[in-house]
Parts: structure tokens; C-alpha cells; sequence
């Protein structure tokens, strides 16, 4: 049996066979460097549903995933959502995104412990660990909220890509 990673909560073992290599992750390495704010596509707009030409059904499933994430006030607060939101585009050169969210800022001690979480998921996935949940847990968040930021991160993250991807095809 391979063991992927450990950590005081959290143990993975693959007890498969696979003709495929066994997969070896450097929690260590580090993100690749972001390109500069002035040569960011300003046609990615990630604060939004992305329409698929050639797949109209695409985006009304789509927008009903971020109505779940975007249309509540629990458990998280519509400011910290956009707050996230707002990382993660940030994070992934999203230009039109951050320019909608620009004055959403992390307002306490817990929000600025989610940014840094939403940061640290978007850029270095590979190296998250146990004692960032720990952290989230020591601001005060709860299961549920943690719960609720992983979920609204990952589908910022994939919204953000979707429109970088339409871009390029467009160019």
C-alpha cells in the first residue's frame, strides 16, 4: 500500500493496483508566478455565469450552482462569499471579476483567515493541509461554513477558468 500524504487528520492510502506511475506530490513546490496585472485579459469576467455558444443548456446549470452559492446569507455572509469570490479571481488574474468586486475587502480576523484559505486553494491546492482547516476552525468557523467556503471557492475557481478559456478561444 501507498501512503499519498499524512497528516495528523487526515491518511490516504492507495490499496490499488495500477499499471499507471504512482503519483508523488511536492507539497513544497511552489505556485507559478502570476502574470502581471497589466497584461490581464480584461474580456475574463468571472463575476458571472459563462454563456456557451454551441451549448446553450450549459449556463442555466450553471447558474443555478452559483445562485447556491451567491443568493444566501448562511452559513456564510453574502459579503464574505463575495469576499472569496473575490480571492479567488484575484488569485487566478480574473481582470473584469476583481474590478466588479474591488471595494470587497476582508472585514475581521475570520474573513482575512478565509482569504488566505481561498488564496492558498486556488494557487497551491497540492499543499493544503489539516492545519488549515485547524486555522479556520480557530477564527471561529464552523463544519458547515468551512464546508461552504471549499464548495464556493471551487466553483469560483472553475467559473474564473471557464471565461479564461472562452477568451482564448475568442483570440
Amino acid at each position: 500500500m501507498l501512503k499519498l500524504f499524512e497528516t495528523d487528520l487526515v491518511f490516504v492510502e492507495f490499496d490499488y493496483e495500477s499499471p499507471l506511475p504512482r503519483i508523488i506530490v511536492d507539497t513544497d513546490r511552489e505556485a507559478l508566478p502570476r502574470i502581471p496585472e497589466t497584461d490581464w485579459n480584461i474580456a475574463v469576467d468571472g463575476s458571472n455565469v459563462p454563456s456557451f455558444p454551441r451549448a446553450p443548456r450549459v449556463a442555466p446549470l450553471l447558474q443555478s450552482w452559483h445562485a447556491f452559492h451567491f443568493d444566501h446569507e448562511k452559513p456564510l455572509t453574502r459579503h464574505t462569499r463575495l469576499l472569496l469570490a473575490r480571492t479567488v479571481a484575484e488569485n487566478l488574474c480574473d481582470s473584469a471579476a476583481v474590478i466588479h468586486w474591488k471595494n470587497v475587502r476582508p472585514s475581521n480576523g475570520a474573513e482575512a483567515c478565509l482569504a488566505s484559505f481561498a488564496e492558498k486553494l486556488t494557487t497551491t491546492p497540492w499543499a493544503m493541509n489539516a492545519l488549515d482547516v485547524d486555522a479556520l476552525h480557530a477564527a471561529g468557523l464552523s463544519d458547515e461554513e468551512i464546508l461552504a467556503a471549499i464548495t464556493l471557492i471551487a466553483h469560483q475557481n472553475a467559473i474564473s477558468r471557464m471565461h479564461h478559456a472562452l477568451a482564448a478561444q475568442r483570440e
